[in-house]
């Protein structure tokens, strides 16, 4: 398999008719199936190794109208690529696998010379690339989730009439769709986001494609860049919260940039056009809030002319009392007097709009991104959703793990002003069986009523953990007690305190009371109730309402020689700062060196 493309990263509309009819509605995508089959690495070579049942479990017979179906397999690609297709032209779906942990040498999905596949409402992960095409024509890429792979979420690679469509690249280290030497293909309707290195769409030497439609935000350089790609369409893109571009062109010409909104570039542009980059227009555009809006060092053209106008600029001042070709006849027109200056030479938009187009957007934020906790915890978080657009929406919400934990949502959000965010709960419940240190990655995806093609997504991680209780010293005088339990009989928690022969009781604290179940999870400082008495020994124990009355320790501490140890080295350090309470400090080492002699 050619493995050099991906190292060297450099950074239309036309797919045929047969494949998209084979592809179920391209915008309702569901959850990866819980009840997942393990099944080591597919290779198939040639249509004969379409064999059944397996790895074609689903059946189907290759054509347009019955093609095979591969499914519901969960894959490891630790040792090769998990699904691996070449040289066939018969027609196939890959759904509802899961492909993972190829880490940086092994595909997750690959096709070589492929046409009429189909890959839907996978996710791939935690792989060198989660879906790549080479020399394969054809073909339709939709409703998967591409995520944490070491290079690219989804590749092509001398691979023309392709569709990629509706799906999910997050978090993936160098890009999110990468197009390399790639003609005639449409990107559409994806999210493309917190890439860590570099760009949300890259389009490299890569012509007559059209990229509509897309959300790339939070990227570590641009949300869509084109290198050395000509005739391509980039049309009603959302560009948000890039760190350097919304969209840049470099060595590229003859590209239409229109109705795309670029916004919040932190150290950049929100367009960036340099070397070489003549003869691309764009027009129609919502420019706003970017270190600076626009860059153009080439020959290129920011208008469509009068009356059909320029772009938005979010910092232009102009005023609007004329109107006409010239501008020079009484009367507003919705369009500025006078030109607005791109930086970088001699180009200008002559029509530069007062006000933005109307524009949909929505930010998903899910607080805390990460919670633990034993068997039976219900977990809960919070989902907000801003509206970064310019007009009131309402938005569903929709919810998977890839764990089959079914988190589920407690409410849904109403409107949502233009500017404000709301917010809605989300819940899942850690399996009773669910063994230690599993994880459960969920994702809440919120979707414009009114344009479906507008989403976001948020992601947090429930993680099922051994119950805990542990203790430190605080000082001679406190424990530190960090718990998170899960009680299913008894009324309080209590902390009980000895003396060294571990029978003599020396006072007791009550840190819960509680009716079962209860999910106790906290950190918190408990003091000897006698005020300032040495620790010995404590013990956290659950009872009855009568305290004496012992359901279980659950967690035990004794105050020994290393211990007193650590503590001495730690009063001479607090000792010498500004501020300390040096008689106390004092008083303390002086009862630690006592205790010491008869420590254990």
């Amino acid at each position: 398999m050619r493995t050099e493309s991906f190292k060297r990263v450099l950074l239309s509309t036309l797919v045929v008719a047969s494949i998209i009819a084979l592809a179920i509605p391209l915008l309702s995508p569901s959850p990866v199936h819980a009840a997942l089959t393990s099944h080591a690495p597919i290779y198939i070579n040639g249509n004969a190794g379409f064999t059944k049942p397996d790895p074609v479990n689903g059946g189907g017979s290759g054509t347009a109208g019955d093609p095979y179906i591969i499914e519901n397999w969960d894959i490891s690609a630790e040792n090769y690529p998990g699904i691996e297709i070449r040289n066939t032209t018969a027609y196939f779906i890959i759904r509802n696998c899961y492909v993972h942990d190829g880490g940086s040498n092994y595909v997750g999905t690959y096709f070589y010379n492929v046409t009429k596949g189909v890959i839907d409402n996978t996710i791939t992960e935690n792989n060198e690339v989660g879906i790549c095409l080479e020399y394969s024509d054809n073909n339709l890429i939709k409703n998967n989730t591409c995520e944490n792979n070491s290079i690219l979420g989804i590749f092509l690679y001398i691979s023309n009439n392709n569709l990629i469509d509706n799906n999910i690249c997050e978090k993936n280290k160098q890009i999110g769709i990468h197009l390399e030497n790639s003609d005639n293909n449409t990107i559409s309707n994806n999210i493309a986001k917190n890439t860590q290195i570099y760009d949300g769409i890259d389009l490299e030497n890569s012509n007559n494609n059209f990229v509509s439609n897309n959300t790339c935000k939070n990227n570590n350089r641009s949300g869509i860049f084109l290198y050395l790609s000509w005739n391509n369409t980039i049309d009603n893109n959302t560009c948000r919260n890039n760190y350097w571009d919304g969209i840049h062109l470099n060595s590229s010409v003859n590209n239409l940039v229109s109705n795309n909104t670029c916004s919040n570039s932190s150290y950049g542009y929100g367009i960036y056009i340099v070397w070489s980059s003549d003869n691309n227009r764009a027009y129609h555009n919502n420019i706003l809030n970017n270190a600076i809006q626009a860059y153009d060092a080439g020959s290129n053209y920011w208008d469509n002319s009068y009356p059909s106008g320029g772009n938005y600029w979010g910092d232009y001042t102009g005023v609007d009392e004329n109107q006409g070709e010239n501008q020079d006849i009484p009367g507003s027109d919705g369009i500025g007097d006078t030109p607005y200056d791109i930086s970088g030479g001699s180009n200008r938009d002559r029509y530069p709009f007062m006000s933005p187009f109307p524009f949909r957007d929505v930010d998903i934020m899910i607080s805390p991104i990460y919670r633990d906790g034993p068997a039976k915890t219900v977990l809960t978080y919070i989902i907000t959703a801003t509206n970064v657009g310019t007009e009131n929406d309402n938005y569903d919400l929709t919810v998977s793990d890839d764990a089959g934990w079914s988190p589920t949502l407690l409410d849904s959000l109403p409107e949502v002003p233009k500017g404000e965010n709301r917010q809605a709960t989300l819940s899942v419940t850690i399996p009773e069986n669910a063994t230690p240190c599993t994880e459960s990655h969920i994702m809440v995806v919120a979707t414009s009523r009114a344009d479906n093609k507008m989403r976001d997504i948020g992601t947090c991680v429930a993680h099922a953990i051994s119950p805990k209780a542990e203790f430190k010293l605080e000082n001679l005088y406190k424990v530190g007690l960090d718990m998170n339990l899960w009680l299913e009989n008894g009324s309080k928690l209590v902390v009980k305190f000895y003396k060294y022969d571990n029978v003599t009781p020396d006072n007791q604290c009550i840190i819960e009371n509680f009716a079962p179940p209860k999910h106790v999870e906290n950190i918190e400082n408990v003091p000897h109730p006698s005020g300032l008495t040495p620790v010995e020994i404590v013990r956290l124990v659950l009872t009855t309402d009568d305290t004496e009355n012992i359901i279980s320790t659950l967690a035990s501490f004794t105050a020994t020689k290393s211990v007193l140890a650590s503590r001495y080295l730690k009063i001479k350090s607090e000792y010498v700062k500004p501020g300390a309470d040096k008689p106390a400090l004092a008083t303390e080492y002086l009862k630690v060196k006592t205790q010491y002699v008869k420590a254990p």
